[in-house]
């Protein structure tokens, strides 16, 4: 399979790789509760 995530290169770093992070886990784990507007999380 080849999967290809495009991103916004003017958005900070740290965005970025979070952004993908959650993006890659919901399409190779089947995470669908890792991708979408907002994440549910604890501190």
């Amino acid at each position: 399979m080849k999967s290809a995530i495009i991103i916004d290169s003017e958005q900070p770093i740290g965005l970025l790789a979070n952004a993908v992070a959650c993006i890659a886990s919901g399409i190779f784990l089947n995470g669908s509760d890792l991708v979408g507007p907002e994440i549910k999380g604890q501190d």
